[in-house]
């Protein structure tokens, strides 16, 4: 198995009969922007958005791969190399064709500035078959004072 695309989005849509597949909004950086009345305010480093996203990879099987089964694992971790999310996915490989896995996670973290790291690989059997695929989205943060507004 190789990986042909690994990428962090808002949301991934499968087509039920065509299997077609539709990556909405790419996901690279993420402007994390506060309205903080006192400048002493800081985020807290565990703030969270709670937004939905994902996370996809394509899989292009050798021939020696169709009919087995494989674990995808997914490890999400804080800018400070925390861990925020660890997930596994199991599959089978059917065919010949790309195989689309996907993990729709809940919450992005956004209370630390820096790269969100996305970190992916397959077992077979237990055992690691790939090496560690790493992706990055890049996390700032800006403060806006409050400003009275007239009307």
């Amino acid at each position: 198995m190789k990986p042909i695309l690994f990428v962090a989005c808002e949301k991934v849509i499968i087509a039920e009969q065509t299997h077609a597949l539709s990556l909405i909004t790419v996901m690279t950086g993420a402007d994390v922007h506060s309205v903080n009345p006192r400048e002493t305010t800081e985020m807290p480093a565990n703030a969270i958005i709670p937004m939905s996203w994902a996370v996809l990879a394509m899989w292009k099987p050798s021939q020696q791969d169709v009919g087995e089964s494989f674990v995808q694992r997914l490890e999400v971790r804080w800018p400070n190399g925390d861990q925020f999310v660890v997930a596994a996915q199991p599959f089978s490989q059917a065919d010949d064709k790309p195989h689309p896995v996907y993990a729709n996670v809940i919450g992005f973290p956004s209370g630390q500035a820096g790269d969100v790291t996305i970190r992916l690989w397959l077992e077979h059997n237990g055992a690691r078959i790939t090496e560690e695929f790493e992706y990055f989205i890049k996390v700032t943060h800006e403060s806006r004072p409050v400003t009275a507004s007239t009307t």
